[in-house]
């Protein structure tokens, strides 16, 4: 790996951090009566909002453009993800199940649980595995196509990601422009940011404030609007949150890391991230459990805390996942 490549795994490494103080302070924006507890999980949710569409734009960068047969790239991603996702789907459908039922009604629970995802944050896995299916295709297109096509399918999305706002709603037409929308723009936006713009760290860093602090009050705004707490603003395909994205994208794309122990600490990270996502919440309802949650303090300092032990605490999983003889390094994500 080059000096330049360890921006990557910053960048994935920070964005699994931010997933896990993301829902740490989710419970924290429903209490929209107490402004005090309320804005702190405002900010930490405003501010960390990029993760879900970062991590599909470094795969942009690392999935496309690259000349692939079909099979072995379906095989090298699934054997990935799968077997990962397989077990923690299971582990969470383990806690959820009640024993009590007749054995029919838990095969049928388990079913419909496993079709959508027996925890919440799996959703991802189900998203991304949608998108691996589409990118032998889309690569043939990425691999003969020009700078300006690039940028007439951004557009386009762009324009789709407006039209969900109510100010902009009254532009919607029959015109079927679906095939512009979703994730995939966020997986070519990677690629092209990557490969197209050259902004410096400071402009990322504006743009990713700007992102940041419209989605901070536009939420405040919403909800103070409508006297309780509205999501809107918080969509990862909502247009402040790619804003935001390619803001810390561009920035980290700038970043040389140079000191050893950090570059060791980063690719640590980086390894076991799909791990570390895919098990925090097992960590989170196990300090639940125990009583470890936001309320032991404040919240602008217990959240920042408790995502430091869920992401120590998910690392050691994972790691320890990794150790099991023969099939550790399959399951361990």
């Amino acid at each position: 790996m080059t000096k330049n490549q360890y921006w990557i795994d910053f960048l994935k490494s920070l964005a699994a951090f931010a997933v896990i103080i993301l829902h740490v302070s989710v419970p924290v924006v429903f209490e929209f009566e107490e402004k005090d507890n309320w804005w702190a999980g405002n900010f930490y949710n405003s501010l960390t909002r990029f993760c879900v569409p970062v991590f599909v734009m470094i795969s942009g960068v690392l999935l496309l453009g690259k000349n692939e047969q079909l099979s072995v790239f379906l095989r090298k991603r699934f054997l990935r993800i799968l077997p990962p996702f397989i077990l923690w789907s299971l582990i969470y459908l383990a806690l959820k199940i009640d024993y009590n039922l007749p054995l029919k009604e838990i095969f049928s629970y388990s079913i419909i649980e496993l079709k959508g995802g027996t925890q919440f944050h799996l959703w991802y896995v189900y998203m991304i595995i949608g998108l691996y299916l589409i990118i032998p295709l889309v690569n043939k297109w990425i691999l003969n196509s020009t700078k300006n096509e690039l940028v007439y399918f951004l557009l386009i999305w762009l324009f789709v990601l407006l039209l969900a706002l109510p100010i902009f709603n009254k532009l919607t037409t029959k015109i079927d422009l679906r095939y512009f929308s979703g994730y995939l723009g966020y997986l070519i936006l990677g690629y092209f940011v990557y490969h197209f713009v050259n902004l410096k760290k400071k402009t990322g860093l504006l743009i990713f404030l700007f992102g940041f602090v419209f989605t901070l009050i536009a939420t405040y705004y919403i909800s103070i609007t409508e006297n309780d707490f509205n999501e809107r603003f918080y969509k990862f395909l909502s247009i402040n949150i790619v804003v935001a994205s390619t803001g810390i994208f561009i920035l980290f794309k700038n970043i040389i890391i140079k000191n050893r122990i950090f570059q060791k600490v980063i690719l640590v990270l980086s390894k076991y991230s799909y791990g570390i996502y895919l098990s925090h919440i097992f960590v989170l309802i196990l300090f639940k459990e125990i009583g470890f949650t936001y309320t032991l303090f404040n919240p602008w300092l217990s959240i920042p805390v408790l995502a430091v032990c869920c992401l120590m605490m998910s690392l050691l999983i994972t790691f320890l996942l990794s150790k099991i003889p023969v099939i550790g390094k399959y399951i361990s994500g």
